[in-house]
């Protein structure tokens, strides 16, 4: 026996002697009379049970029975031996078995090559695009949607195009067109090979064959190149009726132009206005939305009046009568000028101004706004009509060296009219601050010293 053997032999024994050590140290006295003290049996694996402990007016207790207790090892784990004969736990899964203690799910793939494995995994996938998978295997699903005929992708067909002409076209029956050798005619899918173009064309069997017209007709062209029949002798075709008829001499006796007699011609007219009247070509006036000039036979559509003339268009229109003449009527409803700066038109058609513009009637009435700023005192006096009068015509102006106030006759260099004007001057505008002069008073005084500032 080894050394641990022994040991082991011997711990039931001492593990007796602990047990009686402590039912002596705490039986029961004389303070308890009743007590027992029995000693439990030490598991060590032993022969021997302890002794029972013997106590005070009690009997001793019961010796411990031979052999150990075993106690389970559970530790992390849900199943499996506890290492006691006994289990930690059981798996409750349909497809749970117990692996080092873990409830582990074991995937069920049997006879399957796609779908749930039982476990939250698949057996599988299907490789294939139109594939599903059915009862654990792999089935194509044909692919027929919007399609009528042609591959469903499984091997298979969605369709057949029942039409004799009828071709599967990206899933759909066309029809095909049958025009192989025809120019016309159905082409068997509701439509035409072609059309006949020639006016007496038949479409006959696919193809255009012109088709002759004789109808009341016993000779002459057919309109196909060939002819509705032969005259006998001593006769002849009159081919605008198709008709037999006697032979026909042709008469242009005396005639340039027109029916022969025969059904032909004696000629044509070359003149782009020519007709011909009579066996005869005759030109013919053109004339028409027109009143004057060349008819284009040599003759005229018209004359105009002494003053219109003709334009090219064959209208007689009116000419202006403007020559030496600067304003008034123009002899056509229109007008030769207009007079401006106070001129008015005199009776010759001649812009001169206005003899009405007098200085003492018109003109200084309108200055005598001017005398609030150039009263009778002063060396520039307006207040009355012979004190304005001297202080304007051929009079220098003070505030604007060069320049003279009133020049007769020439309005456009006084310094009277810029002044009132407001250009080309020294110091503001006259009446200063205003209310300015209008444009048709402005031309009041103008006229007046275009009439040459006469003291009237």
């Amino acid at each position: 026996m080894g050394k641990h053997d022994r040991c082991a032999a011997a711990l039931p024994r001492i593990g007796a002697i602990l047990v009686l050590l402590l039912a002596a140290a705490c039986g029961g006295g004389d303070d308890d009379p009743g007590g027992t003290g029995g000693g439990a049996g030490v598991a060590a694996g032993g022969s021997g049970g302890g002794a029972g402990g013997a106590g005070g007016d009690g009997t001793g207790g019961t010796g411990g029975s031979g052999g150990g207790t075993c106690t389970p090892d559970c530790v992390g784990k849900v199943c499996g031996d506890d290492g006691c004969g006994g289990v930690c736990g059981t798996c409750e899964g349909a497809q749970e078995s117990c692996v080092d203690g873990a409830c582990v799910c074991m995937p069920d793939c049997v006879g399957k090559v796609c779908g749930d494995d039982g476990c939250g995994g698949v057996c599988g996938t299907c490789p294939g695009a139109q594939e599903e998978c059915v009862d654990g295997a792999c089935e194509c699903v044909p692919d027929c949607a919007g399609k009528a005929c042609g591959d469903d992708g499984c091997g298979g067909v969605c369709g057949t195009c029942e039409g004799a002409q009828d071709l599967c076209v990206d899933g759909a029956c066309e029809c095909q067109p049958a025009c192989d050798g025809k120019a016309c005619g159905p082409d068997g899918c509701g439509g035409v090979c072609g059309t006949c173009e020639g006016a007496q064309e038949s479409c006959v069997d696919g193809a255009c064959e012109c088709q002759p017209a004789c109808e009341g007709r016993a000779c002459g062209d057919d309109g196909c190149g060939g002819v509705c029949g032969t005259c006998g002798d001593g006769l002849t075709c009159d081919t605008r009726v198709g008709a037999c008829v006697p032979v026909c001499v042709p008469d242009c006796t005396g005639t340039a132009c027109g029916d022969d007699g025969c059904g032909g011609s004696c000629g044509t007219c070359n003149g782009a206005q020519e007709a011909c009247v009579g066996g005869a070509c005759v030109c013919q006036p053109a004339c028409t939305g027109r009143e004057c000039g060349p008819d284009g036979c040599g003759g005229s559509c018209g004359t105009c009046d002494p003053d219109e003339v003709c334009t090219a268009g064959g209208q007689c229109a009116c000419v202006p009568a403007c020559a030496g003449l600067a304003c008034g009527p123009d002899g056509c409803g229109g007008t030769c000028g207009t007079c401006t700066g106070g001129d008015v038109c005199t009776p010759d058609q001649r812009c001169e101004p206005d003899p009405s513009a007098t200085f003492s009637g018109a003109v200084f009435p309108l200055l005598g706004i001017c005398a609030n700023c150039h009263p009778g005192t002063g060396g520039f006096a307006l207040n009355s009509p012979a004190a304005a009068y001297a202080n304007l015509v051929n009079v220098a102006s003070t505030g604007c060296p060069g320049q003279t106030r009133v020049i007769p006759g020439d309005a456009a260099n006084s310094y009277l009219i810029k002044k009132l004007v407001g250009v080309g001057i020294c110091g503001a505008r006259m009446p200063n601050g205003g209310p300015y002069f209008s444009n048709a008073q402005i031309d009041v005084v103008r006229a007046w010293i275009n009439r040459g500032a006469p003291n009237d």
